[in-house]
């Protein structure tokens, strides 16, 4: 399934897993695996369920893959769309991220740096004195002393240990760091003047544009031969028939949500007027009616009259309501017939 999107815009994960299900609902035997969608680039945006059971990697990970891909290439297209144009320029990148997790100890020695930690300092002395003479008969006779003879020794210690200066490092490398990136810059050929039969022609773009093109892409995805990244930049003459960047036409009922609010108020409007013509209005005329029936209840005096067969004679304005009233008793079908006609204008 090829999908053509309005530029700038993209599917979220769950759009694209709805029109697999829609697409595998519709054909009766075909599975949600077997459905893949593209856009009018070649890019896939289905995830292949196959490819995820063969993959080492867990779904997370994957993501994670996915969306630095993703982000490399936007940031890298955003450069390109301003520099050459929208729907002139084509990035794609491969990301090898190394997901291992390491740690390091290190120590390291400074001959130079050393301290003192103990010292210990041993001092020894020793001597005695003997009694000298020559030896004979002579000596132990007569009572002369003979000379003093006086021995000593001294011995003196002393040991200094010393620390040397050590420093003990543990690093930790992230999870997911780059190992390498491969991209693939595709640039449309340039287009000339048109001629005299008016038709559009393209050549291919210089070999400097071409490099200047990849420079500026290398620094703004940072590549690095040292890490053994690799970049392609090539000038091919492209098809727009899918990718078209005019602003698209307006379906109708697109914008229908658009209209929610006011269509909101107008039926409001249409309930409450509704509610006053068949409702509010009844009811007002019926009180009116009410109290004109309450003003026109018989007095005493007057019922007497009737039971007489008097007139009674009434003088100022209920004097004519009264003769009304009279001929309304005299012409029964007539009263009823105005009577029905009122009900129906009610």
């Amino acid at each position: 399934v090829i999908v053509k999107l309005v530029p700038g815009r993209k599917l979220n994960d769950g759009q694209i897993q709805g029109i697999v299900n829609l697409v595998s609902g519709s054909v009766e035997g075909l599975h949600a695996g077997q459905v893949s969608i593209i856009d009018a680039n070649g890019r896939v945006l289905s995830k292949s369920p196959q490819a995820d059971m063969n993959s080492p990697l867990s779904p997370g990970l994957q993501q994670y893959q996915q969306s630095l891909e993703k982000r490399l290439e936007n940031r890298a297209q955003s450069l390109l769309d301003r520099a050459l144009g929208v729907g002139n320029s084509l990035v794609q990148i491969t990301a090898s991220l190394d997901f291992s997790q390491r740690e390091h100890l290190e120590e390291a020695y400074d001959p130079n740096g050393s301290a003192v930690r103990s010292e210990q300092a041993t001092t020894e002395k020793s001597g005695n004195s003997t009694n000298g003479g020559v030896p004979g008969v002579e000596s132990n006779i007569n009572e002369s002393s003979g000379s003093q003879g006086f021995n000593s020794s001294n011995r003196s210690d002393e040991t200094t240990n010393y620390e040397v200066s050590k420093t003990v490092s543990k690093i930790v490398e992230s999870v997911g760091s780059i190992k390498t990136l491969s991209v693939a810059v595709l640039v449309a050929d340039r287009q000339l003047p048109a001629g005299e039969a008016n038709e559009a022609t393209y050549e291919p773009r210089p070999a400097e544009e071409l490099t200047s093109i990849e420079q500026m892409v290398r620094s703004a995805l940072g590549i690095s031969d040292e890490r053994g990244d690799q970049i392609v930049v090539l000038s091919r003459p492209f098809e727009n028939d899918f990718y078209d960047t005019t602003a698209p036409e307006a379906t109708p009922g697109a914008d229908i949500y658009s209209y929610l609010p006011m269509v909101k108020y107008g039926l409001l409007t249409i309930a409450a007027l509704l509610l006053y013509f068949l409702l509010v209005r009844p009811l007002v005329k019926t009180l009116k009616g009410e109290g004109k029936m309450v003003e026109h209840y018989k007095t005493v005096e007057q019922l007497e009259s009737e039971l007489s067969g008097k007139p009674l004679q009434l003088e100022g304005p209920n004097a004519e309501a009264a003769k009304i009233r009279e001929q309304v008793l005299n012409s029964e079908n007539v009263s009823a017939q105005i009577i029905k006609t009122w009900l129906k204008e009610g």
